[in-house]
């Protein structure tokens, strides 16, 4: 005689012998990383910065903007006026880590630099 629980065990392995299986995803104990881009409605290049510590983002990007001043980042001046757009993305590892992962020279690394500057977790248009 089989258990009602029986039953829905032998169901669920049936079900899952058809499903893709899930990867375990462990949870990272590296401090995330940030990666900022600057749009200026004058300068068609934007400034953008990977890699950045929280401590570093708050200092040179979310400090000045909260306060009204200009963004200075590696010798390089954005006038606050000038911003269009600030895009934030946060990686749960450094993309140095991402891209020694997928190969320094494959069309994939290049991918996801864009894809960091292009799909943010979060984002903030500027005024």
């Amino acid at each position: 005689m089989q258990t009602a629980q029986d039953v829905v065990d032998a169901r669920e392995a049936w079900v899952a012998e058809g499903r893709p299986k899930v990867p375990v995803v462990e949870p990272s104990t590296e401090s995330p990383s940030y990666h900022v881009r600057l749009s200026a409605k004058a300068d068609p290049s934007s400034l953008t910065r990977f890699d950045l510590s929280r401590d570093e983002l708050e200092a040179q990007f979310l400090a000045p903007y909260g306060e009204g001043r200009d963004i200075v980042t590696n010798g390089r001046a954005m006038r606050l006026a000038d911003v269009t757009e600030i895009r934030v993305v946060q990686t749960d590892k450094p993309l140095a880590l991402h891209r020694q992962a997928l190969g320094n020279d494959s069309p994939e690394a290049s991918a996801s630099q864009t894809c960091l500057e292009g799909s943010p977790t979060s984002a903030q248009s500027a005024p």
